[in-house]
């Protein structure tokens, strides 16, 4: 069936992607919904049928946000930007500083389930196509298995995205602004480099 789309109807999916992505957000109720999207509960179950209803809508929404999102990003432009821009950054301008769908992700990643990992899946085919095109262009080299790339830096660009509050809090500067990713960036290449393989004793030899 398809998702409900009257102006009703999506602001009640709306409302709970924003009350669902709070801390505590898991015990949203229907009634929570409907009052603080000033609609009956009556209304919202006409719409959505159950809870678990609206938060399948809400996952389809915010996967298909996400998704339509990232296939803008392996263009050109991102590529242009160069290598210190992160797939998180790029994503979290294309979504907005207020959007509660960052948030969001931390919970449907963490609960899992099929949303959860689908959600990945699509995900880590977005990066494995921005890191494929990027070595076309020249700003990364190959690397031995493009796969496993592909995984570190999806995982990585998502911590930095959905721990984005708490890091900010620790780090002093946000990850995702320009001083900030400077100050990650840099810490992450010295620690990089400080994890060199050591020399085989036929080297040494």
């Amino acid at each position: 069936m398809a998702p409900p789309t009257t102006v009703r109807a999506l602001r009640i999916r709306d409302t709970a992607l924003a009350l669902i992505a709070r801390p505590g957000g898991a015990a949203t109720t229907v009634r929570d919904i409907a009052a603080a999207a000033e609609v009956s509960p009556a209304l919202l179950i006409r719409h959505y049928g159950s809870m678990d209803g609206v938060r399948d809508a809400v996952n389809a929404h915010v996967t298909a946000t996400v998704t339509a999102a990232l296939s803008e990003l392996v263009s050109d432009d991102l590529l242009d930007a160069g290598a210190q821009d992160s797939l998180a950054a790029a994503l979290l301008d294309r979504l907005g500083a207020d959007s509660p769908i960052p948030r969001y992700l931390l919970r449907m990643l963490v609960d899992g389930g099929d949303s959860g990992r689908a959600l990945f899946r699509e995900l880590y085919a977005a990066g494995r196509r921005t890191v494929d095109a990027m070595v076309r262009a020249g700003v990364l080299t190959d690397a031995s298995d493009p796969r496993a790339r592909a995984v570190v830096l999806t995982t990585h660009d998502l911590a930095v995205l959905i721990l984005r509050e708490p890091i900010t809090e620790a780090l002093g500067a946000d990850p995702l602004s320009p001083a900030g990713a400077t100050t990650w960036g840099t810490e992450l290449a010295d620690i990089y480099r400080g994890l060199q393989p050591p020399e085989t004793s036929e080297e040494t030899s």
